[in-house]
């Protein structure tokens, strides 16, 4: 198993706990790779600082760096994790929960049902797609199967 201790390693182990992604991550700048293995980890934190103090002083800098600066004074300098462009993972937290809740008040409820007790009762109103609700339902282990039990062992309490 991939030690956790590493920035990969932290975020697989939030993916598995089904935690929200975090975007902004210190880099160790020491351990860079060698660059014929390609990839950029880009510049790390001192060099950014001393290109933003530079050109907020009116110092001359590179014209081909003038947008890379002016998204770090907007931004902040902090290194943005390097996800590949890829959507953090689309229903955690609040809305997870209440997709399980929905899920054993109805067990037999379609995903158009659930996104839409998801969107009413959130606080943020996010509306999902079916996909996404589906995917979150196989991640979690619900079968029809499951749901059916489930209902019948919530059913006899009556």
């Amino acid at each position: 198993m991939a030690d956790d201790s590493t920035e990969g390693g932290l975020a697989r182990r939030r993916k598995r706990q089904r935690l929200d992604r975090v975007d902004r991550v210190s880099r160790d700048d020491n351990a860079r790779s060698h660059p014929s293995w390609g990839g950029s980890r880009g510049y790390d934190r001192f060099q950014r600082q001393d290109l933003v103090d530079a050109y907020q002083n009116g110092m001359p800098i590179p014209i081909r760096m003038l947008c890379s600066i002016q998204r770090w004074i907007r931004n902040g300098i902090d290194a943005l994790r390097m996800t590949g462009n890829k959507g953090s993972y689309n229903l955690s937290g609040e809305d997870l929960f209440l997709l399980v809740l929905y899920k054993l008040i109805w067990p037999h409820s379609i995903n158009v049902e659930c996104i839409a007790f998801i969107a009413n009762n959130s606080t943020e109103g996010r509306i999902y797609t079916e996909k996404d609700v589906s995917k979150a339902l196989v991640d979690l282990g619900y079968t029809l199967y499951k749901e059916s039990n489930i209902y019948c062992g919530v059913s006899s309490l009556y």
